[in-house]
């Protein structure tokens, strides 16, 4: 048995992922602003990279984004 995606939800799958990159945003800048309070740099590399891993998600999500909006494109 196979899925067709249709207009709507491929909008809804992209509207998904726009609030979930909204909510990584949101995420990471919060931490930002606490990363130059911290004393301890063992915290600061901790706090860098869990920015960094998700920025990778932020990316990974665009992806997504970008294939259903192909999906969109060809239909």
């Amino acid at each position: 048995m196979s899925f067709e995606y249709n207009e709507n939800t491929c909008n809804e799958i992209i509207k998904f992922y726009s609030g979930k990159i909204q909510e990584i945003r949101n995420d990471i800048d919060d931490l930002s602003s606490k990363i130059g309070t911290q004393a301890d740099q063992a915290v600061v590399d901790a706090m860098n990279e869990y920015c960094n891993d998700r920025k990778q998600e932020i990316q990974k999500y665009q992806s997504r984004i970008e294939k259903f909006k192909g999906m969109l494109g060809s239909q």
